[in-house]
């Protein structure tokens, strides 16, 4: 009898060891990041309009606490990664102009307006656009840091050089911070 009582205490053992590990899995699939880290924005929505553009793909990872939206707009590729509590990530190629840097600001400040265009939101693109007419040039790595009506935003530029099918290019990268 007392052997058959300790198998019993086993099996029950076993049996709640068991369901405690189903209901911890089941919690970590619904894991999602933005509300365990108390993020004020939430998950990461679409910001581009799906309409305006070409092959559109959006992706999300709740565990990673990033989101990313992949477009065509005519033939040019963009991605924008939405990373964090309020991270983005934008990344687009444009043909190498050579060292005039003026152009360059004035090339990117046009790719800025083409996207506000397909945008469900303006409001980054505006601000963008305002911080990069205000500068006289852009450097490969560039850091701004810009204040309005006590609101401020942060953003970083990385200017990479590449070649690609015998053409120069220059991906431009920005993490915009809200």
């Amino acid at each position: 009898m007392n052997h058959f009582f300790k198998k019993k205490i086993l099996i029950i053992f076993i049996i709640i060891c068991f369901i405690f590990l189903l209901f911890f899995l089941n919690k970590k699939k619904n894991y999602n990041y933005w509300e365990e880290n108390n993020c004020s924005r939430g998950v990461p929505e679409e910001i581009i309009d799906i309409n305006k553009v070409n092959d559109y793909i959006f992706k999300i990872d709740n565990k990673k606490g990033f989101g990313l939206e992949e477009f065509k707009i005519y033939d040019n590729q963009y991605s924008i990664g939405h990373t964090g509590c309020s991270n983005f990530d934008l990344k687009f190629l444009i043909q190498s102009m050579g060292s005039e840097n003026i152009d360059l600001r004035d090339h990117i400040i046009g790719e800025f307006n083409m996207l506000k265009i397909v945008s469900k939101s303006e409001y980054i693109f505006n601000d963008l656009i305002q911080n990069f007419e205000n500068l006289e040039s852009i450097i490969y790595n560039l850091r701004n840091y810009s204040c309005n009506n006590d609101f401020c935003s942060f953003y970083t530029v990385v200017l990479e050089p590449l070649e690609f099918n015998g053409k120069e290019y220059i991906l431009v990268k920005i993490n915009y911070i809200l």
